[in-house]
């Protein structure tokens, strides 16, 4: 269904391709990626993405959506 988020069943957000939960979550990774960056020197998108998913305090919803931006990556 076209106006379902890409990551699960819930309803897109207008404008984006995610639910409100999955959308936050985006909205979050891309935010923190300069700070990461800062923390860790030099980290690719990729590199963050990997550690996101890897981090066992990451949250579920981050982790789905680094892990749909992994693929993509």
């Amino acid at each position: 269904m076209l106006d379902t988020c890409n990551l699960c069943e819930r309803k897109k957000e207008k404008d984006s391709d995610y639910c409100i939960y999955h959308s936050e979550a985006f909205k979050i990774i891309n935010e923190k990626f300069p700070l990461w960056k800062d923390a860790f020197g030099e980290l690719s998108w990729k590199e963050y993405l990997e550690n996101l998913i890897k981090n066992s305090a990451t949250g579920q919803w981050i982790k789905e959506v680094a892990e749909g931006l992994l693929k993509k990556a």
